[in-house]
């Protein structure tokens, strides 16, 4: 990918069920390499605007560009192949596939995206996802075998950090990645974190109500500055 803007929003509105408006986002912007740290009370529509930077929502009016590409103008089909080459993302409820193994569900990228297996090591991939595992306090074979269903919620928690990390992803979106995490654990993931983007130079946005962690981060932007919506109008986190 090229310099610039990895993330451009402009006059970006959203609402839930043809209800009032819970974001109005006149202008944001993410520099390619940059790592971000957004932050805001719960409820406050951090997860919706990850929603609408990943495609999984579509605005009702406004330009959303992601890595050079206007996602309002595709199709949903579009947005989803565009999100399994490029974008990581961890999903504020894991969204893990509960019938599939620890290491199977850290590969689930690898195998819908061939950019994505390609720059894990192809079929040397199981080989990385090990390595993010164990990084994350996650390396022993047993763990990895078992069903994520049999993990505890921090577990569970970072083995959809490592989905989302593999295959050096342009663009990685964190939506409170470390909520289910102790202090130790979540030291540990940043730093993690921080060393796979720098390596890679993939863009970080990373969300969380917890303003302590801004200073790990190049920026900290609070939702309430780029969002002229009240947060008590606000329903969704």
């Amino acid at each position: 990918m090229n310099g610039g803007e990895a993330i451009r929003l402009r006059g970006v509105e959203y609402a839930w069920h043809q209800g009032p408006p819970v974001l109005r986002i006149r202008q944001f912007d993410v520099a390619r390499g940059e790592r971000v740290f957004l932050y805001g009370p719960s409820g406050s529509g951090k997860s919706t605007l990850l929603g609408l930077i990943g495609g999984v929502l579509q605005p009702a009016q406004g330009s959303i560009e992601v890595l050079g590409q206007r996602l309002e103008t595709m199709r949903a089909w579009e947005r989803d192949r565009f999100r399994a080459r490029h974008v990581g993302f961890v999903f504020q409820m894991f969204n893990l596939i509960p019938y599939l193994s620890v290491i199977d569900n850290v590969l689930l990228s690898t195998r819908f995206s061939r950019t994505r297996r390609e720059r894990s090591g192809g079929a040397e991939a199981a080989a990385q996802a090990r390595r993010l595992l164990s990084a994350l306090g996650i390396g022993a074979g047993e763990l990895t075998a078992r069903k994520v269903t049999q993990l505890s919620i921090g577990q569970q928690q970072r083995v959809a950090a490592a989905r989302a990390l593999i295959g050096r992803p342009d663009l990685l979106v964190a939506d409170e990645p470390t909520s289910a995490l102790d202090q130790d654990a979540r030291a540990s993931f940043l730093d993690l974190l921080m060393r796979e983007c720098a390596a890679s130079g993939t863009t970080l946005l990373f969300v969380s109500h917890d303003a302590t962690l801004a200073a790990r981060f190049d920026r900290g932007v609070a939702l309430s500055d780029i969002n002229s919506v009240p947060t008590a109008t606000t329903v969704a986190a």
